[in-house]
């Protein structure tokens, strides 16, 4: 009697592995799949109902895995040179999910031959939409290609739009909607091979970057002045009015500060105070956050930053990368996620005291929660659960006449998760810094080193960076955690935007064509087009 065997898919290669070594105690056999992160893991295993009429005796399995998504959308084979047809056509004609990545074509190639040799699927995705529609992205690979032909005659076949009736996840089901009005405004005279096209996201993607560089263009700078006074420490008094604009009113109340040629009035100290301080511990990390800081403190793009998410993912260092929650569950075992980080040359002390010194607390709450992912967190490499850092600020109010200066100091008390994460500093000038409470009594007088009249320039706005204009698509609900990368990529490849390097900064530039796209194509404003496309575009 043939051996029952029973095929399972997990939706990574580090779920794959855990799964087997949990179902199989550790007794597996590992061989090499198609695609090189894919393995294939089997064993036996004893399921509490029967397998193939075999009672409750054990059946072998094989675990395999994918790499996230198998399939994309895309059209049918004759509207795929998208300068040959009508634009309006792209509104009802009909999308397939197919296999393009040859990554993906590796991994779908592993599982087809696994299933050859077996008579059941079990389908191992996360619980969530996105995972249902990766399983149906399982069953198209295999059912409909008839590997599994007593299963397929039960199931629907895809319908010309690319989505089986039997498909209950809508996580892909608004790529085809999207997809046809992004194509159905592509331009015939699209210079050669390059392309025009209008997108739903993709369009207030761009009108950000035109609009902040429209601001830098028409900036006029501006001269104003300010006073500024020093102690004997070189401590910098900042003028309580700020700044103004004209010369002369400026010099005239210069003037009024000195008490003769040659010296100052006394400074009168009206006020020292003491205040506790604290530097907020971060929020769970959602995607967009992640995007944000990988680019502010490593300059990484936010295409690469979810190209080395997924990998990391994949890999089983961190976990799902694509979420919008910044809340940790009461449910998770943070200990044993710090517990990981112990044995760690730069951190692990850190993770020690955490545990064993009661400086373990609860992760500060975000408000988000998208019932379907945690925060990003490590799994094997970087801790997140920190506590907030505590200083104290002095700080010391002067009056010189009838004008008021003040001045701040910071005092460091405990720098807690400062300690391990490197990216962030939080600190006064060391003049400033180094001032102490007991120099300057309330209403004990001093005589300034230095007072001065000051003149300063207006500057510019900056263009925009990837991190800024990412936070501008968040708070406009311009695209989804998951997809507001792919929309910056999109601008960058079809040259409507370009990245320059301002300082040390890649920061973006509209093209002469994003311009003209925008300003020259649009009946409407940059404000009212968004007020139009936003509620449509993610809806």
């Amino acid at each position: 009697m043939r051996e029952y065997k029973v095929l399972c898919v997990a939706e990574k290669p580090s779920m794959a592995k855990a799964i087997a070594e949990i179902l199989s105690k550790g007794r597996y056999n590992r061989r090499q799949g198609k695609n090189k992160y894919c393995g294939n893991y089997d064993f036996m295993y004893q399921f509490n109902r029967g397998r193939g009429g075999r009672g409750g005796n054990n059946v072998a399995v094989t675990m395999t895995s994918l790499l996230g998504h198998l399939m994309e959308l895309r059209f049918t084979e004759e509207y795929r040179n998208w300068s040959s047809v009508d634009p309006i056509r792209f509104f009802s004609i009909g999308v397939e999910k197919a296999i393009v990545n040859k990554d993906m074509i590796a991994v779908a190639k592993n599982i087809e031959m696994e299933s050859r040799y077996a008579d059941e699927l079990i389908i191992w995705t996360d619980c969530d939409r996105e995972g249902e529609n990766i399983g149906e992205e399982i069953k198209q690979t295999l059912f409909y290609q008839r590997l599994f032909p007593e299963l397929a005659a039960q199931q629907p076949r895809p319908s010309s739009n690319g989505s089986g009736s039997n498909n209950k996840s809508n996580s892909g089901g608004r790529g085809k909607g999207g997809k046809n009005a992004s194509n159905a405004a592509k331009g015939k005279e699209t210079g050669g091979s390059g392309i025009i096209s209008y997108g739903g996201c993709q369009f207030p993607t761009l009108g950000f970057v035109v609009d902040q560089y429209k601001k830098v263009k028409e900036f006029k700078s501006e001269d104003y002045y300010y006073l500024q006074v020093l102690d004997k420490n070189d401590a910098k008094f900042v003028w309580k009015r700020g700044r103004i604009y004209d010369k002369i009113s400026g010099t005239g109340i210069f003037l009024t500060l000195f008490k003769d040629e040659n010296s100052y009035h006394e400074a009168v100290v009206t006020s020292n105070a003491q205040t506790p301080k604290t530097k907020y511990k971060p929020l769970g990390l959602t995607t967009v956050e992640m995007q944000k800081l990988a680019f502010k403190k490593i300059g990484m793009s936010t295409e690469q930053t979810m190209k080395v998410a997924e990998k990391l993912y994949n890999k089983g260092m961190i976990s799902y990368p694509r979420t919008e929650t910044d809340r940790y569950s009461k449910n998770m075992d943070l200990k044993k996620l710090v517990m990981l980080q112990v044995g760690n040359e730069k951190w692990g002390e850190f993770a020690r005291k955490l545990l064993h010194e009661n400086g373990f607390e609860w992760p500060r709450n975000g408000k988000k929660d998208d019932g379907a992912h945690p925060p990003i967190h490590p799994t094997k490499a970087q801790p997140k659960d920190l506590t907030a850092e505590e200083r104290s600020e002095n700080k010391i109010t002067i009056r010189i006449q009838q004008e008021t200066f003040s001045m701040k100091g910071l005092t460091i008390k405990q720098k807690n998760y400062l300690e391990v994460y490197i990216y962030e500093k939080w600190q006064a000038s060391a003049a400033n810094s180094n001032v102490m409470t007991n120099e300057y009594p309330v209403n004990s007088t001093f005589v300034p080193k230095e007072i001065s009249l000051k003149q300063g320039t207006t500057t510019a706005p900056n263009l925009l960076d990837e991190a800024e204009l990412v936070n501008l698509m968040d708070k406009n609900q311009i695209g989804t955690d998951a997809t507001i990368h792919e929309h910056i990529k999109k601008i960058l490849d079809r040259n409507y935007v370009f990245k320059i390097p301002v300082g040390s900064t890649m920061r973006f530039v509209p093209s002469n064509l994003g311009i003209a796209l925008v300003e020259g194509t649009l009946p409407v404003t940059y404000s009212a087009l968004l007020r139009y496309i936003t509620p449509n575009a993610t809806s």
